[in-house]
């Protein structure tokens, strides 16, 4: 997780973190990482052979807006699209 993170920050900005925290009133943390980076860089890290789902829910509990975005990009591109789990349909 620190490589990914590692590879996020790369890409901060510092205009989009404090528009950003401003526009959810300081209410998370963030880089400032485009949304089409966070998923960029999740696919080229996402390591192949480990547990997909453990590595969401770790990246879900970190402070930073982006990680959490990761988690959640890698459960609903990498968990539930590639194993077109029955969840998806439920609405």
């Amino acid at each position: 997780i620190a490589a990914l993170q590692k590879r996020l920050q790369h890409h901060a900005l510092p205009e989009k973190k404090v528009w950003w925290e401003n526009y959810l009133k300081q209410a998370i943390t963030f880089r400032g990482v485009p949304m089409a980076v966070i998923r960029h860089e999740v696919r080229e890290w996402l390591p192949i052979g480990e547990d997909k789902v453990q590595l969401a829910l770790q990246l879900l509990m970190e402070p930073l807006a982006e990680d959490k975005i990761a988690g959640i990009l890698i459960l609903a591109e990498h968990v539930f699209l590639s194993e077109h789990h029955p969840a998806i349909y439920c609405y």
